[in-house]
């Protein structure tokens, strides 16, 4: 018998389960994401069994946080941001506040240490950004006052990932406290140099025209796909050497490249890259799933997954209603933005990995954030009908 690599197997066996997943997201007619998540699951260690090794699944779901966070980068536009401050940024800030005050609250009642509360906290106010943008784009509702301000929301929540980050890496470590922050803040300093070379670096090209000289290079030769992959891991590489996390500067990277006025033609190839690793960074939660957990967890995840939604509809349309929008238009938006996102497992992650939270409690939240994503969209239907 000969022996198949390892990595070819592992490759062709997640290729088929995306190209599987998604025909039958055309088929069923729901978010790809979604069936991602389930053939994650179908393939994983407790159904068929054909991606076991736990090391695979774990670097698997950083990989494609690592180019997530890059995309990410590349699509905000931070000027959008702050002219749309108030409802954006202050929106969110009022929801994580809330949200990670009342899980402290309840983490209290049951003698919880602050760390996992605010852990916890900081996954339940993440709302999915491939999700929504995704229902937006096919409900044509990107160009409306909802679709902006979701969009908006989104956005800020993505930027909010990186504090939360920091405050994972101060509350999960054993290191003096004070220490710890002062190395954060001079390895932030460090980054900000190095943003600030290459922001540098792009200035100068730009007054001496280098890029309009080489773009028929670029187009040709694929240097300027190959520029944003090498941007995007080399960012990362340095803030993991600089005790950061590796989705900070991948993020960063990503503002960098959108920065560099490159041609559409470029943009556009990057596109393949950013569906295929999307699908690879859901499956990978899909993979993540413990069925027998689940089974036997099942009525507590259902109660935590509606309560959740519950929570984050309420918060959300009090904000709302407060800026004086319309108890319809309040529901209808708050809905929307309800469900756990992709990054509360990337939290959850983290936290788990600086002992935050137990193993139990991990595997709760995981499965929470795989199934609240798979319940939104019959959440959001359910309080379409109050849309103005």
């Amino acid at each position: 018998m000969f022996e198949i690599d390892p990595f070819l197997y592992y490759t062709v066996i997640l290729t088929v389960a995306a190209t599987v997943s998604a025909f039958l997201a055309q088929v069923v007619r729901l978010p790809a994401i979604l069936t991602h998540i389930v053939a994650g699951v179908v393939i994983g260690p407790y159904v068929l069994g054909l991606v076991a090794d736990q090391s695979v699944i774990k670097h698997l779901g950083e990989f494609g946080i690592i180019l997530l966070l890059f995309f990410i980068g590349m699509e905000i536009s931070l000027r959008d941001i702050a002219e749309h401050w108030r409802i954006i940024i202050m929106s969110t800030l009022f929801h994580a506040v809330l949200v990670i005050g009342t899980v402290a609250l309840f983490g209290s009642v049951l003698d919880w240490p602050v760390g996992r509360s605010v852990l916890l906290g900081m996954v339940v106010s993440l709302s999915s950004t491939a999700v929504l943008l995704r229902y937006l784009e096919e409900h044509d509702m990107l160009g409306t006052k909802l679709g902006r301000e979701v969009s908006g929301i989104l956005i800020m929540q993505d930027l909010m990932v990186i504090p939360m980050l920091l405050t994972i890496t101060i509350l999960g470590s054993n290191r003096d406290p004070g220490a710890l922050v002062a190395q954060t803040v001079l390895s932030l300093v460090a980054l900000g140099v190095v943003v600030g070379l290459t922001q540098l670096a792009i200035h100068t090209t730009r007054r001496l025209h280098i890029v309009e000289r080489i773009s028929h290079i670029v187009h040709d030769a694929e240097a300027g796909l190959l520029m944003g992959i090498t941007l995007c891991f080399g960012f990362a590489f340095v803030t993991s050497a600089l005790d950061l996390s590796p989705g900070l500067g991948a993020f960063i990277a990503g503002l960098v490249y959108a920065n560099l006025n490159m041609p559409d033609k470029i943009r556009k190839r990057i596109l393949p890259f950013k569906i295929f690793f999307l699908a690879l960074f859901f499956m990978s939660i899909g993979l993540l799933v413990n069925i027998p957990f689940l089974l036997d967890a099942l009525p507590i995840v259902l109660f935590l997954v509606f309560l959740v939604l519950g929570l984050n509809t309420l918060i959300r349309m009090v904000y709302f209603r407060m800026l004086g929008e319309s108890w319809q238009y309040s529901l209808h938006a708050s809905s929307l933005l309800a469900h756990v996102g992709e990054f509360g497992f990337f939290i959850a992650s983290a936290g788990y990995a600086a002992g935050m939270i137990t193993t139990y409690a991990y595997e709760l939240t995981v499965i929470m954030i795989a199934v609240s994503i798979l319940l939104s969209p019959l959440w959001i239907r359910a309080f379409a009908r109050f849309a103005p």
